[in-house]
């Protein structure tokens, strides 16, 4: 690994998320929090609307966010970034989160369960995405590019079980959700 002589935003000579390691899961959960609030901006409906959304109608709508989520993170990855594509990514994560969240609440609503704990669980798996890279099987380094792609195959997870394994789906959503908020921390550290 060659070291840069001057400071760089190119992602591609670090681990993706080394400019904001160490994150707590208090750090975590903040940052999650942030993401849902500033995705209601990017998603461009109010709250009353998102509540009367199904669950597969929402999750379905973060899938799009998502794919072009994908495609600006691995720009991001291979270049150094101007301000507008972090402020994309930081947008698109932002709705992604939003909708996923919204989703699971409605989830939560239908099934009869309490989503905050699974915040927790989104908070600590994004530590832990932090700290040790988001294929935590072999606590490897993903690049910054899998992290989207990763939380779309777990929303899709979660689309595809929801009729059958109801209490699947917030499990798949929480890891969704702990994929994402670490690019939305770093999309704002990096635009800082």
């Amino acid at each position: 690994m060659r070291v840069p002589d001057a400071r760089s935003h190119s992602l591609a000579a670090v681990r993706p998320f080394a400019r904001i390691a160490p994150l707590t899961e208090a750090d975590a959960g903040r940052g999650l929090l942030y993401a849902i609030a500033l995705g209601i901006d990017v998603t461009v409906q109010d709250e009353t609307i998102e509540r009367r959304r199904s669950t597969l109608s929402l999750l379905c709508a973060s899938l799009g966010h998502l794919v072009n989520l994908t495609v600006a993170a691995e720009y991001v990855a291979l270049e150094e970034p101007p301000p507008p594509v972090l402020r994309i990514v930081r947008q698109t994560t932002a709705g992604a989160v939003r909708l996923i969240w919204q989703a699971l609440q409605t989830h939560a609503a239908e099934v009869g369960y309490a989503p905050g704990p699974w915040r927790d669980v989104a908070a600590r798996e994004a530590s832990l995405v932090v700290a040790h890279g988001a294929d935590r099987q072999t606590a490897g380094c993903a690049e910054l590019g899998d992290v989207p792609r990763l939380a779309l195959r777990h929303v899709a997870a979660a689309i595809e079980v929801g009729a059958g394994d109801r209490m699947a789906v917030p499990g798949e959503l929480a890891s969704a959700l702990g994929l994402l908020t670490p690019v939305y921390l770093l999309a704002t550290e990096m635009l800082d």
